[in-house]
């Protein structure tokens, strides 16, 4: 810590601060992740492990490069390039015009690919974790939940925790407890953010796991085996008193109600994870600026 000068607090978790530091050689603004660890010489947190090694596999303009990182005390120090703000924090501030939009969904989409390319699954994309650097570009930032995959034919399927994802961009499939899931819990993700980007609120903001689900099928309405195919597969399947709903139009959801932005949204927003639109196949993006 002695290579840097802190000049202030970007913000506090349940973990850790992100602080504003100054590098004493180069005079180049950082942000310093500090993870607080128990018995850091004893045990290495996975998490904090998981994070550094995912990090360092990236090379995308779209996602938060990774500088350095030490241990100090009893610390865990993630070094990365200061950014102006967050998604969350413009969205708050104002309501985004359609040029925006597609700017910022590009470069999602872009950086999402980018991880998914490298058999990685970040599992917490949302506005607050999508960093906005001096000059707008989007890069996806905090890896602590993420986890890598493979696509390896296996006797016995990879199991994930389905404990994963800020609840308003929660997967229909991790609210019942789906262990076995891949990038399709991303793309999830991503389709909320979008229609949140279009209308200027959050889509599903559910105050609670048995609300969030509610609000989901509210939204797509009643989940079965032919919408949703691996529906009674699911752990928590059996628990779950599913109400008789129709789905709601699209249209009624997405406020600026051009053909692109429904049939986007339409293409994340699916019960079937397999059925969601990849980021590869982003193609049709350039129908939102008409």
């Amino acid at each position: 810590m002695e290579n840097y000068e802190i000049i202030g607090n970007i913000g506090e978790g349940a973990h850790g601060v992100v602080l504003k530091a100054r590098c004493n050689y180069t005079l180049k603004m950082y942000a310093l992740k500090k993870v607080y660890v128990e018995n850091i010489r004893k045990q290495f947190p996975i998490k904090v492990w998981r994070e550094i090694n995912n990090l360092k596999k990236c090379n995308s303009p779209y996602v938060l490069k990774l500088s350095k990182w030490f241990c100090h005390r009893s610390s865990v120090v993630i070094v990365t390039d200061l950014m102006a703000s967050d998604l969350k924090e413009v969205l708050s501030e104002r309501r985004l015009n359609m040029a925006a939009v597609k700017r910022l969904m590009a470069m999602l989409l872009a950086g999402a690919a980018h991880l998914h390319c490298q058999k990685i699954m970040h599992r917490d994309l949302k506005p607050s974790n999508l960093l906005i650097s001096f000059d707008g570009i989007l890069k996806i930032a905090d890896f602590s939940l993420s986890c890598t995959f493979s696509e390896e034919l296996e006797e016995k399927p990879q199991i994930f925790s389905h404990k994963v994802a800020s609840r308003w961009y929660r997967a229909p499939e991790l609210l019942l407890g789906s262990q076995t899931y891949r990038t399709e819990v991303d793309l999830w993700s991503i389709g909320c953010i979008f229609v949140e980007m279009v209308n200027g609120a959050p889509l599903f903001p559910g105050q609670s796991d048995v609300e969030q689900l509610g609000t989901v099928i509210n939204f797509l309405g009643t989940p079965n085996f032919e919408n949703f195919p691996l529906l009674s597969s699911l752990p928590d399947y059996s628990k779950v008193n599913f109400p008789s709903v129709k789905p709601c139009s699209f249209k009624n959801i997405v406020f600026r109600k051009t053909k692109g932005l429904i049939d986007l949204a339409k293409g994340f927003l699916k019960y079937n994870g397999a059925a969601r639109i990849t980021c590869d196949e982003w193609y049709d993006l350039s129908s939102l600026a008409n």
